[in-house]
């Protein structure tokens, strides 16, 4: 029997996976409580930015652990395909076996950055804040600066510079945006984070995503998985 354990169960810590060293009912649920919350607080699991998900996927005929978008509105129910596009890497050392989410043990899903891109790509020129800073610079290249850049850093670090637009008389040039191959979903300071007003935008695009995918069942199955801070 499984626990479903939510944030109010402990006190504002997320679950963090902790599921998968199937804890059961029986082992009794202070304790369960309590070796989740130590587990949160280790230093591994601080600053990942964004809710995730680990979901156990086969690979070349390898069972692989998958670090997963979409900690959103919805989420996958047992039986769901995954997109494969929302899948931002797999864990070269699996959860159970003590890996750690980390930049180091994360192999980045090509399928996921060209997702992100094409979305930073479609939806600035809409947005009214990537509008107003245009306005501003006149004539001139628009960067897309991920959320984790710190706003007190007098230099832009280049890992987390998204992409850029052409701007020429304080407007967007369609068609203009280029990537930066620098680019990291994922360092030290955690996940990615997109500018705030695409992050909106973003949780109902992959929402959209994951609707559609299992609009027929039985495409695929994964198993359930669960959700972490």
């Amino acid at each position: 029997m499984w626990l479903d354990i939510t944030a109010e169960d402990l006190n504002g810590y997320s679950p963090l996976l902790s599921d998968k060293k199937a804890l059961r009912a029986e082992d009794g649920f202070e304790k369960l409580i309590r070796d989740i919350c130590i587990a949160v607080r280790d230093v591994k699991f601080r600053n990942l930015n964004r809710e995730i998900a680990i979901a156990p996927i086969n690979w070349k005929k390898e069972s692989r652990d998958a670090v997963c978008l979409f900690g959103f509105g919805r989420t996958l129910a047992e039986g769901d395909k995954l997109p494969t596009e929302l899948i931002i890497g797999q864990m070269a050392r699996p959860f159970e076996d003590g890996g750690a989410i980390v930049p180091e043990n994360l192999m980045v899903n090509t399928s996921f950055v060209n997702f992100l891109h094409s979305f930073v790509a479609r939806e600035s020129p809409t947005d009214e804040q990537a509008i107003t800073k245009a306005k501003v610079i006149g004539t001139g290249r628009l960067l897309v600066i991920d959320g984790r850049q710190s706003s007190s850093r007098e230099s832009v670090n280049p890992e987390q510079v998204i992409g850029s637009f052409q701007v020429d008389r304080s407007k967007m040039v369609q068609g203009s945006y280029r990537i930066n191959p620098d680019y990291s979903v994922f360092t030290e300071d955690g996940f990615f984070r997109l500018p705030k007003t695409l992050e909106g935008k973003l949780s109902g695009e992959v929402n959209r995503i994951i609707a559609g995918a299992n609009a027929f069942r039985g495409l695929a199955r994964v198993p359930n998985s669960r959700s972490a801070p």
